[in-house]
């Protein structure tokens, strides 16, 4: 019985992890300190200071958008360095981000419908290096 119960724990955790993300957290973290997006258009600079360690890529703000829709751009800020072709991916995804038109292999644009409020986990692909998760926080 003790064999087949951890045959089954070997299994179920991966599994579980694999299908519903629950070893993944869902809200930020509690020490967020979210910068206010400015009107219309707001500008995420995004650095890479090493392209293969874990936190290597980072963003100048966690987000915050009050009021209403906004357009949000990200800009790689480190000469060398371009998006992945799905640069900028909302997990879960939600409709309430939509894509644009990129216009640069550096740029990244979403329109944030501002539909929901709460925080919203994303991630920054940049071609090669190890992707980062920062968050957007939608206020009422």
């Amino acid at each position: 019985m003790g064999h087949a119960l951890h045959r089954w724990a070997l299994v179920a955790a991966p599994l579980c992890m694999a299908l519903s993300g629950c070893a993944q957290t869902r809200t930020a973290p509690a020490d967020l300190v979210p910068s206010p997006c400015t009107p219309g258009l707001c500008v995420i600079q995004v650095f890479v200071d090493s392209c293969t360690a874990p936190g290597g890529i980072r963003v100048d703000k966690p987000l915050v958008v009050a009021n209403s829709a906004i357009n949000m751009r990200w800009q790689i800020m480190t000469t060398g360095f371009v998006f992945a072709s799905d640069g900028i991916v909302f997990d879960p995804p939600n409709a309430q981000f939509e894509l644009r038109n990129n216009p640069s292999p550096n740029e990244f644009r979403i329109h944030n419908r501002k539909s929901q409020t709460g925080d919203f986990k994303y991630t920054v692909k940049v071609q090669g290096c190890t992707p980062h998760d920062p968050w957007v926080r939608n206020v009422s």
